[in-house]
């Protein structure tokens, strides 16, 4: 009798602990869920650096040329507002047309040459349409950095990643790849290759890319609390550095 009182005063102990463990838990799954909903990469110099560097590699490795324009500048053909871009991918299977832009190209590099200063702020002095060389380089991107300002670095990034997606698509699927469906696959695909898991933890910044297949299961999300808590450590190092400078 002794021994069943014993283990109903366990019991009537452990449960009311277990529902505060369980309670406690919860609160502190909310707290971070809550940390990471409103997390903005803007204030972490740090992310932004690693962003870069991954867009940078890719881009070499692709052999794609980046250049960035003013949103006006990028839609000067464009009359439709809904049909306006703040990023864009160009390239040609057409050979003819490589060889055309190729032979313009290398005219351009001969001005400059001789001249000593960029085409286009020869083309501002002369008093002609501004054209940048970067326009006969094919594949390239086209980005608009005021983007950053306006629309934020999420939608910047995202717009960029997007872009890579595109180039990604036409070397997997051909033709069948230029939509831009595809191109949001493809950057989904990259973001989770390329970058930490725990930018996908990130609610504005990875929302768009879990919605077109960039999610984590549970061994990932795992992973990538672990990895966000190693960033940390190495944000601490990086801002101690930079204010020693």
């Amino acid at each position: 009798m002794e021994k069943v009182s014993v283990i109903l005063g366990i019991i009537a102990l452990a449960v009311p602990v277990g529902m505060l463990l369980v309670c406690f838990g919860a609160l502190i799954v909310i707290k971070i869920e809550m940390y990471f909903l409103h997390f903005d990469i803007s204030q972490h110099p740090l992310l932004i650096q690693k962003i870069d560097e991954v867009l940078k590699n890719i881009c070499e490795e692709q052999k794609i040329t980046v250049f960035q324009i003013s949103y006006d500048e990028l839609n000067e053909n464009q009359p439709d507002p809904d049909k306006k871009s703040i990023g864009k991918y160009i390239y040609t299977t057409d050979p003819e047309y490589k060889k055309n832009i190729g032979e313009i190209l290398a005219d351009i590099l001969v001005i400059e040459h001789k001249y000593g200063k960029p085409y286009h702020v020869l083309c501002q002095e002369v008093g002609v349409k501004v054209v940048r060389k970067e326009r006969f380089v094919t594949p390239r991107i086209m980005m608009c950095d005021d983007l950053k300002h306006h629309g934020g670095l999420c939608g910047y990034y995202g717009t960029y990643f997007h872009e890579l997606g595109h180039h990604f698509a036409h070397i997997e699927l051909g033709e069948e790849g230029n939509t831009e469906e595809a191109a949001d696959r493809c950057a989904g695909k990259l973001v989770k290759q390329y970058l930490p898991l725990y930018f996908l933890l990130f609610f504005r910044f990875g929302y768009w890319f879990r919605e077109n297949g960039a999610t984590l299961n549970w061994k990932e999300k795992i992973k990538a609390h672990i990895q966000f808590l190693f960033y940390l450590k190495e944000k601490h190092i990086f801002e101690k550095n930079n204010n020693h400078e």
